[in-house]
């Protein structure tokens, strides 16, 4: 039985490929698989067979389109970019290929032959775990729309085994493992012929080679393997598959004593267990040695292995070393794996006997780097004493690059506290985002005003050494994840009046700008958004016992719980409403849901704290009887991908209220902006981008500027004035610190108010009235519901000019230098592929 036509992506191909093959085929591959693969009849298999059944009979066109797409590359040559990134979040995996590929119109109409319903299978699916960051987002949306420009591109990340999700008891965040890895997982593919020894520890030794020049041999006293894992990464309606390729870490011996050693036998089980520890868990927060540790073998394994894989890769071709920048593009993602430029020049000068001259100088015409959080509390810094316990040779060439670089600040005439700040090492520490703006030919920010905090604090010295290394590409995200799958009604409409084109080029969501104002198109917009709302409202009361309105204007805030972000702007204003309503109850407010999600960060007990203040404050207003539903709040407690995207296809308002000059590229509210959401922001980072982008009109801005706030804090910012000065905040921050959303209790959040009163660090004070107003701003536009469908359609419309596929082409020509790469695939039957597993029977 075919899904009703609101839950189908829309299937509007931009060109047919040759190679899909059409439902029969289809529908038969789905029935070989079952009988060759997983050994099932057709009439015994239940949901989860034909599930991965499903999965086999799409990856196979796929696997044929990644195997003729990395033979395209090296045929023609082409330069790849190889991007170095710690995490990736591409969400669910089956429904994202079956539309690239073209295929879910047909899957549905296979499956409906054999009494299957493909949505029913798509809701078994389980999502792919690569990352939890924010971060992780954007680099799997590069991903995708490099290949979806057909841009030749290879992805490294790490394999982990364990994740941790927040679990909610009584109001507070907690933190629970969960594994990330499944067995059977149809799209991932093991590379065990690729694996890389990665040395760690030992010591060196120096010695004259047979030509009396200084070389270095590095004595590890161990290693660890790192085996590798494929994932596709299929463009939208082309024949380019690129590959995210994932580490892993093996211990490199199954045991190194004799079983008749009791003691050494147990040394060698822990060496083990250690050695695939690394792996285990994503990035642990947290100074302890354990974890400085932790990261820094995670960042090494990353970065050895992708290494030695480039190189690797590139001596295929059989070319001279030395040209192998004209064929490789190496990006790190973030301050995390510069440590990649040290390994780089270890392969060059210590395996391959390349000069350091030569070895520095491809190392520049190679790199780049995107800071997307380098702010002074991000930047990730070694002690020098890890280093040298952990990788003593990358130390030895962190300090000759250290060495050079200060000869040639000193030829240039800078004096020595600035070469001071300049240098890679500090404090007995040493500094990553250092290396990254020595080394690489082009640090990136992620937005204007980001740029110009680096320029300004962070790396104002190599700002002023380098001004040109400098530039900016906007952050951006997938239309095809984002909208297309995250929105199919909405897709489906914007292609019935636009067309497909906007699908491979966003910038063509332009057109709807003549759309805004016709009665028909927007009834129809409206729809859709209550549609979302109503399916939203319905699994939440299902989770969490809240029960929303449809006819509420949808308010998210979807973000890590952290000072900087301001979370407690929004909880302060909840009270402000609730006061109002309590003063006056037949004030005819707005009503609202307000949605939160989000994680505090580890070892930030005020982060933890809001969340439960914000538990609190709707444990109260949600129970009102004078409220009476007017106000709800939410708390979604770890969204997956797929109800991520729920809630932005739901949202009518995002938040996006950091404090200026903290969080440049968050691009969660430009998911939701693209399913038709406005948004209220500070003027800073991605928002001031989508601001200039949609207009004033469309953006609800509130709050001081980076550069006023800065101003603020250095004269005599007295909080408390603020707090005397308004009487409605007065009275919220008093309800606070008195107990009355904590039962009577007036040391629970009392932390809270005292950050707010005594030095007030995220201006919450000083930005309470103007968010207060900017509110106000945005209930007066959503009374007028024609007004604000045309300010969403028309937001939308704006809003390809900040979206990943144009991202992903800046990147392309104005940092990597690389040229889309057609692929052409050779004569293919669906039908052999099909019946491949009777070939192992």
């Amino acid at each position: 039985m075919q899904p009703p036509p609101p839950q189908t992506p829309p299937d509007m191909p931009l060109e047919e490929p040759s190679a899909a093959p059409g439902v029969e085929a289809l529908r038969q591959a789905i029935v070989d698989n079952l009988r060759y693969v997983l050994g099932k009849d057709p009439s015994q298999a239940g949901a989860q067979d034909f599930l991965a059944a499903l999965a086999h009979t799409v990856r196979d066109p796929l696997l044929h389109r990644w195997r003729n797409t990395r033979q395209a590359y090296f045929d023609c040559g082409a330069r790849v970019v190889c991007y170095l990134a710690s995490q990736y979040r591409p969400g669910p995996q089956l429904v994202a290929n079956l539309v690239s590929a073209g295929l879910y119109a047909r899957s549905v109409e296979a499956l409906a032959g054999l009494g299957v319903r493909l949505e029913d299978l798509l809701a078994l699916e389980r999502e792919p775990q690569l990352g939890r960051r924010e971060g992780s987002r954007q680099a799997a949306s590069l991903a995708e729309a490099l290949a979806t420009q057909q841009m030749p591109a290879i992805g490294y990340g790490l394999r982990y085994e364990f994740g941790s999700e927040q679990v909610i008891r009584d109001g507070w965040p907690f933190e629970r493992p969960v594994p990330w890895r499944f067995a059977d997982d149809p799209w991932e593919i093991p590379r065990p012929e690729y694996r890389v020894e990665v040395p760690l520890g030992g010591r060196t030794e120096a010695h004259l080679d047979g030509e009396n020049r200084y070389r270095v041999r590095w004595l590890p006293e161990g290693a660890v393997i790192g085996e590798p894992y494929d994932r596709l990464v299929p463009g939208y309606r082309t024949h380019t598959v690129n590959t995210l390729r994932l580490w892993s870490a093996r211990a490199s011996e199954q045991f190194d004593a004799p079983v008749a050693n009791p003691e050494e036998y147990a040394r060698a089980v822990e060496a083990k267990l250690d050695c695939e520890l690394i792996t285990r868990v994503p990035y642990p927060a947290g100074d302890g040695p354990h974890h400085q540790r932790l990261r820094l073998q995670q960042q090494y394994l990353l970065a050895c292995c992708s290494v030695h894989d480039i190189v690797r890769l590139f001596t295929q071709t059989g070319r001279p070393l030395g040209e192998l920048p004209e064929r490789a593009a190496i990006h790190i993602d973030d301050s995390h794996p510069p440590i990649a430029i040290a390994e780089w020049m270890r392969i060059l000068v210590d395996r391959h006997d390349l000069g350091w001259e030569e070895a520095w100088e491809m190392t520049g015409r190679m790199f780049s780097a995107t800071a997307h959080t380098w702010a002074v509390e991000t930047l990730e810094c070694w002690p020098v004493a890890l280093v040298e316990r952990w990788l003593p040779r990358h130390l030895e060439i962190l300090r000759e690059i250290d060495r050079r670089f200060r000869l040639q600040l000193q030829a240039l005439l800078v004096d020595e506290a600035q070469i001071a700040r300049l240098s890679l090492f500090a404090d007995d520490q040493v500094r990553l985002a250092h290396l990254a703006c020595i080394a690489c030919h082009t640090v990136v920010g992620t937005s204007e005003s980001a740029t110009g905090q680096l320029a300004q604090t962070v790396l104002a010295d190599f700002h002023r050494l380098w001004p040109q290394k400098f530039q900016t590409i906007g952050a951006g995200v997938s239309t095809r994840r984002w909208l297309v799958l995250a929105n199919p009604p909405l897709a489906r409409l914007i292609g019935e009046r636009i067309g497909p084109h906007w699908l491979t080029h966003p910038e063509g969501l332009d057109a709807l700008r003549r759309h805004a104002a016709d009665p028909d198109f927007q009834r129809s917009w409206r729809q859709i958004k209550q549609a979302h709302k109503r399916s939203l409202a319905a699994q939440l009361l299902a989770t969490s016992g809240v029960a929303l309105s449809s006819e509420a204007l949808f308010d998210i805030r979807l973000e890590p719980f952290e000072g900087c972000r301001r979370q407690l702007l929004s909880a302060l204003y909840i009270v402000t409403l609730f006061n109002r309503l309590q003063s006056e109850p037949g004030a005819n407010i707005v009503p609202r849901a307000f949605i939160f999600s989000g994680w505090p960060r580890p070892g930030d007990p005020l982060g933890r704290l809001t969340v439960k203040l914000i538990h609190a404050v709707g444990a109260v207003v949600n129970a009102d009887p004078i409220v009476a539903g007017r106000i709800r709040v939410v708390f979604v407690p770890e969204p997956t991908v797929a109800l991520t995207q729920k809630i932005f296809a739901a949202a009518d308002l995002a938040e996006q209220d950091a404090l200026p000059g903290f969080q440049a590229g968050d691009t969660g509210s430009l998911c939701a902006a693209l399913n038709g959401a406005l948004l209220l922001g500070s003027p800073d980072g991605i928002n001031l981008e989508i601001e200039r982008t949609v207009g004033r009109e469309r953006f609800f801005e509130f709050g001081l500027s980076t550069g006023e706030g800065q101003a603020l804090k250095l004269t005599e910012y007295q909080p408390m004035a603020f707090y005397h000065s308004n009487p409605l905040l007065r009275q919220v921050v008093d309800q606070i610190a008195t107990g009355y959303f904590s039962h009577g209790d007036s040391e629970q959040f009392k932390p809270i108010v005292a950050a707010m009163v005594e030095d007030d660090e995220a201006l919450n004070l000083v930005d309470y009235q103007s968010y207060v107003d900017g509110q106000g701003s945005v209930d007066a536009a959503y009374r007028d519901l024609a007004l604000w469908t045309r300010l969403s359609i028309e937001s939308v419309s704006r809003l390809g000019a900040v979206c990943c596929d144009r991202t992903a082409r800046e990147y392309c020509s104005r940092i990597w230098r690389l040229q889309p790469v057609k692929v052409h695939l050779d004569a293919y039957s669906q039908q052999v592929i099909a019946l491949k597993g009777r070939e192992h029977l």
